[in-house]
């Protein structure tokens, strides 16, 4: 023993002064000082009630550390529905653990102090105190994502109707598809295809897959060629359609659901606030104003899908179903 003294003893100097204790591996005992901090801090934790299931009291613990605020601030906020530190994700993980009936009676059982219940505790029991608390939270977070999404999607469908415009315009692209179209009537001269009005959009890669018996030049070399050498000018169309390159970042398969999931969301909001004498006044002058870019919104879909369908696929002969 006295050999694992000597290899496993460390000296420990005390702060404040100048005598050292020996310290054997974590054998070694407590001042009585430490004790009683250590002893006073687990007084402190104890002294909290937790009334809620360890899972759903730590999401909410876990949701409110990412602020820097308190909850308190967090919840003034809320009931005063001038939210300045919680977006659009927040009420959406909010709304996750919110309270149910069961939770909300057993915490409004609790007649003792709130200090001394948890933070999730306490932070649940305030929200579930405030008048239509529910709706409270949704009006709050439909407000703070229709700003987001309306900027969103408005920038999206003007986007797609002068994406739709520089098409129609593109008059250097129309005499290139032309040209296209007259050199396939010229190699198919003779058959059924040899004398076709048109072509379908879909058919545009065969240029490439066609090439020439030295197999190393395709049909759009030839024609590239043709035209560098009839009118070069044609060759700089794609300046023209610059636009489309932010079109393919639009989600256009889902564009037009999103927008009337927005309008859908105002009117739902529109309905709930009716009921409830408390929320109404307060949403009132913004569900105005948001009815009014709600119905800006549908305007500006109709006119970039009567462009973008009705008269794109009028002309490029595309059937309005399926273009």
């Amino acid at each position: 023993m006295e050999k694992l003294e000597k290899l496993f003893t460390k000296e420990q100097f005390v702060s404040g002064t100048e005598s050292s204790s020996r310290q054997t591996g974590t054998l070694a005992k407590s001042s009585p000082g430490r004790k009683q901090g250590i002893a006073a801090m687990n007084s402190q934790e104890n002294s909290k009630i937790e009334l809620l299931d360890s899972k759903k009291s730590l999401a909410v613990n876990i949701f409110l550390r990412q602020f820097k605020v308190p909850p308190s601030k967090l919840l003034e906020e809320i009931s005063s529905c001038d939210v300045v530190h919680l977006q659009t994700e927040h009420f959406q993980k909010l709304a996750t653990f919110l309270p149910d009936s069961a939770e909300i009676e057993m915490l409004k059982a609790f007649t003792g102090q709130k200090e001394i219940l948890g933070v999730a505790e306490n932070f649940l029991l305030s929200i579930s105190e405030m008048p239509s608390f529910r709706l409270r939270l949704d009006a709050l977070k439909t407000r703070c994502k229709f700003e987001e999404d309306w900027s969103r999607l408005k920038s999206q469908l003007e986007t797609v109707e002068k994406a739709c415009k520089a098409v129609l315009d593109a008059k250097k692209l129309t005499q290139f598809l032309l040209l296209i179209l007259e050199t396939g009537n010229y190699m198919n001269s003779g058959s059924y295809a040899g004398n076709a009005a048109g072509f379908k959009l879909s058919s545009l890669p065969k240029l490439t897959e066609i090439k020439a018996n030295s197999g190393r030049i395709t049909l759009l070399h030839y024609i590239v060629s043709e035209v560098q050498r009839r009118d070069p000018g044609l060759l700089s169309f794609p300046n023209d359609l610059e636009v489309l390159n932010e079109v393919l970042k639009i989600p256009l398969e889902t564009l037009e659901s999103e927008v009337e999931q927005v309008i859908k969301e105002i009117r739902d909001l529109q309905g709930g606030l009716e009921e409830s004498p408390e929320l109404k006044p307060i949403f009132h002058s913004w569900l105005k104003k948001a009815s009014e870019k709600a119905e800006e919104l549908r305007k500006t879909k109709e006119a970039a899908y009567v462009l973008g369908k009705s008269k794109m696929a009028v002309y490029f002969a595309v059937p309005f179903e399926t273009f």
